[in-house]
């Protein structure tokens, strides 16, 4: 899936929910109730849609940082205008308006930029950081967002403490088929269910077998890790 088809998916996502009531509205008559009626029921789908509009622009953000495509380049601006075309009302806020300008500049030299990046990412790895997030400013400066590189700042990924993967509820191997979990002894993921969320629901994750034995190694007791670690099957 290219990158516009899939960021156009996301601003479906996030305005799914609700029928966009523009298209029901009747044209204002020359009676005054109607046009009132009209402005109104305007002015609530344009608020729906700011606030679809907003709800989606974290998962945006944080899909085009795991493509490598920080505020600045050409992919981040094509996919901020496919992202804002799906709220064509919202899009007339000044708000709304303001985020778009932000997100729409494009450097010009964008193999200069993605050097850049690529060096600075470079150099904060080397020092034990990962990178959550990049932003270029309107001058070119690059900014990384980054955090500890640690196994415990990686389980945080998660949604898992140290305690909470120690001790889940349920530990399966098995294999991933058309995004759906299937149990096999050979399997090259480890689905977890731990912990909980803020309703209370156990928390379900899947991660490679070599992350799962990295976790384990980390946080298990030396005299216990090998019989605490899954078997890595060669892929074939």
């Amino acid at each position: 899936m290219n990158t516009k088809v899939a960021i156009w998916m996301l601003g479906v996502v996030a305005f799914a929910g609700y029928v966009t009531a523009a298209e029901a509205q009747p044209a204002p008559s020359q009676s005054l109730e109607a046009e009132a009626r009209y402005r109104l029921n305007k002015e609530i789908e344009t608020d729906r849609q700011r606030t679809a509009f907003y709800n989606g622009l974290q998962e945006l953000e944080s899909e085009l940082n795991k493509r490598g495509y920080p505020i600045g380049t050409k992919e981040h601006a094509e996919a901020y205008a496919a992202y804002a075309s799906v709220f064509p009302l919202a899009r007339s806020l000044p708000d709304v308006d303001q985020v778009l300008k932000l997100h729409a500049a494009v450097h010009d030299d964008q193999a200069a930029l993605e050097r850049r990046i690529k060096t600075d990412k470079a150099a904060v790895e080397a020092q034990g950081q990962a990178v959550e997030g990049i932003t270029v400013t309107e001058a070119g400066d690059i900014n990384l967002r980054t955090r500890a590189n640690t196994p415990e700042t990686r389980l945080e990924r998660y949604g898992y403490t140290k305690e909470q993967f120690l001790n889940p509820f349920k530990v399966e191997r098995g294999t991933i088929d058309n995004g759906k979990f299937k149990g096999s002894d050979t399997g090259n993921v480890v689905k977890i269910t731990a912990g909980s969320d803020t309703q209370g629901n156990p928390v379900v994750r899947t991660m490679s077998v070599p992350e799962f034995n990295e976790f384990k190694a980390a946080f298990t007791p030396k005299e216990v890790t090998d019989k605490a670690l899954l078997p890595i099957v060669p892929d074939k």
